[in-house]
């Protein structure tokens, strides 16, 4: 690998965690602008799903998958919608720097379940970091927290576990072998059907939304599920997974930067300290792992 191509993938890592970190910012414009939780969910999710057609078209791929690896794609895609759902919300009790970073134990929930669920290997590096991890979280409680806070922390790691069982389907499942096209769409089709169920109990999503709303929308759906995950693919392929994981780990870097700027959210010393410490440990994690010819893609 020349350096060309490594300064390359590290712009689009980097470009793609920028625009992730985003996804919080859009959430809160949006709700701010008088559109719901529920709204951007299942609209988001729907216009994924339609901006992914044309590609499958263009490809000639056609929409079908072994009904084994369907019926687990499936599965994948109800786990990336209540991962989705749970941390949306947490962005409402939480600082969304705070709510990402936690999101972002999901490496380590991963490990985790892999070892309870498959009896995978867990090397004792993974365990001290999971447990310097887990401890830090500690540091987001702060002696004012109060019961908003307490549900934010629980959704936000929920959310974490959510998507480390998204990640385990894929792998365990051979999901991550199948067209990538494909999966998006299937992906983004069940958690438009399962939001739009989800929001039919509380009407919020046929409240009519406003078209600054709509604008924010857009271009959610547009950056994020096909700009940054271009753009991420691209990178993991000129710099290696363990390289492109580490500069993935900007993405709650930049959901802090965007939440001072856009959104006035200021964190205290030990959020800080706790963020710096999550991060600290992932890629203590991920660099062992690269040693220790654990990374996968």
């Amino acid at each position: 690998m020349n350096k060309k191509d490594t300064y390359k993938g590290m712009i689009m890592v980097m470009i793609a965690g920028m625009i992730f970190g985003a996804f919080p910012i859009f959430t809160s414009l949006y709700v701010a602008y008088g559109g719901t939780t529920d709204s951007f969910n299942f609209y988001g999710f729907l216009m994924s799903a339609i901006i992914v057609v044309p590609f499958i078209l263009y490809r000639k791929t056609g929409f079908l998958l072994p009904k084994k690896l369907f019926a687990f794609t499936l599965l994948a895609a109800a786990a990336n919608t209540i991962t989705r759902v749970l941390l949306t919300y947490s962005y409402q009790y939480l600082d969304v720097g705070v709510a990402t970073t936690l999101h972002f134990l999901y490496p380590l929930m991963t490990a985790l379940l892999g070892f309870i669920i498959f009896k995978d290997k867990m090397p004792a590096y993974k365990w001290i970091t999971f447990i310097v991890a887990s401890l830090s979280v500690s540091l987001f409680m702060s002696d004012s927290s109060g019961q908003g806070t307490v549900l934010g922390i629980i959704l936000a790691l929920s959310s974490s576990i959510g998507f480390a069982t998204y990640m385990l389907i894929e792998e365990k499942a051979g999901v991550s072998e199948a067209d990538p096209f494909l999966v998006m769409f299937y992906v983004n089709l069940v958690g438009a059907i399962g939001c739009f169920f989800m929001g039919m109990g509380s009407g919020s999503i046929f409240t009519p939304i406003p078209k600054e709303a709509i604008i924010v929308l857009v271009l959610c759906a547009v950056l994020n599920n096909l700009v940054a995950f271009v753009l991420q693919l691209l990178g993991v392929k000129h710099l290696g997974a363990a390289m492109a994981a580490i500069i993935s780990l900007f993405e709650p870097i930049f959901s802090c930067i965007f939440g001072a700027i856009f959104l006035g959210q200021s964190m205290g010393a030990k959020s800080i300290l706790g963020i710096v410490l999550i991060l600290g440990s992932l890629v203590t994690m991920i660099l062992l792992d690269n040693k220790n010819n654990n990374i996968q893609i």
